[in-house]
């Protein structure tokens, strides 16, 4: 992918392509230029070798001491390289009518790093597993555009802290912003900060999550904030009407149905594609305080949202039956628009996509680097490099026509179209598009690109863009020795 401009100047890359970490990393203000110009080549090396490490993913011998002496200087604040990225995503957001913020956590498996410092338990039980967590909030359009990180948190448990059992006993004892379940209320707040924040024209937010958001705080939360930042979460509990005590899904049942779909179940291990029939019910509810939550906290306030009820009939015998049961903010009265929010929360997969893009497809696990705070630095990077490689895919679907120059450089498209042509020159050839370019990309990282193949994922993406930026290489040493 593209290069930045050196310390010394010189261009690398094309003038169109070349500067998306510059865009990126341009809020950092304050910081020493020398230091924004060296994240930049070091987003821009680590976007064009996903999976690389550190040494050999660097330009230079010199390049690769630059990076680690960077990673380790205490000036360079990771929640800095977050901020920038945020303000460009921001910017991003602004052309779109509605964007998803899908939220979720992951964790960092270090155990085989030892000596790593602030690093704590993840596992569960007598597991030794050491490493930290991440939660995270990716921006996607409706369309499913991965448009940048809003929020990134994370944190390590103490190594002689409270085991699994402790904790499940105290959680209803203990204030949320104790536990840590509030992960999910500060990243629904710092989104709602950042919105309030945000000049000129802004889409409406929604905040998408999975069943470990279902938290009576949240939703509080939200009744005040729901102008910047609505909420559609896929529910745990078993939450009471307020005035009747009725369970919610019980009074869902007994409503009329709006209308019968059909989905697409995609294949999935052995599991075969398969298409569902989904009945779909929406009504507005009352939910009462939690009982925990009155007696222990003194809470009173009751909470209304509109849930969601999606059931598979008929699925057949063998499979389990689909079964979506959601709580949101968002009005739903008719059928077209509970079926808008359940193509939302649907998008909720992306995020699964993102962070195995982060561990797997930048190998963030695989950092060696001594110490937590360098790790977070390394991360920084990381985060906006995962989701440069699904904004790559995502153009090939949604831009498809776009010239693939706004995206590589003129080097890789030529050393793309001739690859793929088979011809000796490519000089007179135009660029290709970012369809095409991205579907080649693939075919060197394993796609078959069979008629019946679905568009390419991830993993032959970061796959095949390690092979194209050996490729490139050569093809400038051979134009090099060739002018010489």
């Amino acid at each position: 992918m593209t290069s930045a401009t050196s310390s010394k100047g010189k261009s690398i890359g094309s003038p169109l392509a070349a500067g998306w970490s510059q865009r990126e990393l341009q809020y950092l203000i304050g910081l020493d230029p020398r230091l924004v110009r060296r994240l930049a080549i070091m987003l821009e090396d680590w976007a064009a070798q996903p999976q690389a490490s550190i040494p050999e993913g660097s330009r230079s011998k010199a390049a690769a001491k630059a990076s680690y002496r960077l990673l380790s200087n205490e000036r360079l604040d990771a929640a800095d390289i977050g901020q920038s990225h945020r303000e460009a995503t921001w910017g991003r957001m602004a052309s779109h009518e509605v964007v998803l913020a899908v939220a979720d956590t992951t964790s960092f498996n270090h155990t085989t790093h030892a000596g790593t410092e602030g690093v704590g338990p993840i596992g569960q039980g007598n597991s030794s597993a050491q490493g930290f967590f991440l939660h995270s909030v990716l921006a996607f359009s409706e369309q499913g555009e991965a448009l940048g990180v809003l929020h990134a948190h994370t944190w390590a448990r103490e190594r002689d802290g409270p085991s699994r059992r402790q904790r499940q006993a105290q959680k209803n004892r203990k204030a949320l912003d104790q536990r840590e379940s509030h992960r999910w209320i500060s990243a629904y707040e710092a989104i709602v900060a950042q919105r309030q924040a945000a000049s000129g024209r802004q889409p409406r937010v929604v905040l998408v999550a999975d069943r470990e958001s279902d938290l009576y705080e949240l939703f509080v939360s939200n009744l005040q904030h729901d102008e910047q930042c609505a909420v559609l979460v896929r529910a745990l509990h078993a939450r009471r009407l307020h005035e009747t005590g009725e369970v919610v899904w019980d009074h869902l049942e007994a409503q009329d149905e709006l209308a019968r779909v059909e989905i697409v179940v995609p294949a999935q291990g052995t599991r075969k594609e398969r298409t569902a029939t989904l009945v779909l019910r929406s009504a507005p509810v009352k939910l009462g305080v939690p009982r925990d939550k009155a007696r222990f906290f003194g809470a009173s306030t009751p909470l209304e949202l509109w849930a969601i009820d999606a059931m598979e009939t008929g699925a057949p015998e063998g499979c389990e039956a689909l079964h979506w049961k959601l709580l949101t903010s968002i009005p739903c009265a008719d059928a077209a628009q509970v079926q808008r929010q359940l193509q939302w929360y649907a998008k909720r997969w992306g995020i699964e996509v993102f962070h195995r893009t982060l561990k797997s497809g930048c190998q963030s696990e695989a950092r060696r680097l001594g110490s937590m705070e360098r790790l977070r630095r390394a991360l920084s990077l990381d985060l906006i490099v995962a989701w440069r490689l699904m904004a790559l895919r995502d153009a090939s679907r949604q831009k498809p026509e776009a010239p693939a120059t706004q995206w590589l450089e003129a080097e890789e498209c030529a050393v793309l179209s001739a690859w793929a042509t088979r011809q000796q020159k490519a000089k007179n050839q135009s660029p290709p598009s970012i369809a095409e370019a991205v579907r080649w990309i693939a075919r060197l990282g394993g796609y078959l690109d069979r008629k019946s193949d679905p568009p390419p994922g991830m993993e032959v993406l970061w796959r095949g863009l390690r092979h194209l930026h050996d490729m490139t290489e050569t093809w400038k040493l051979v134009h090099v020795v060739g002018n010489s």
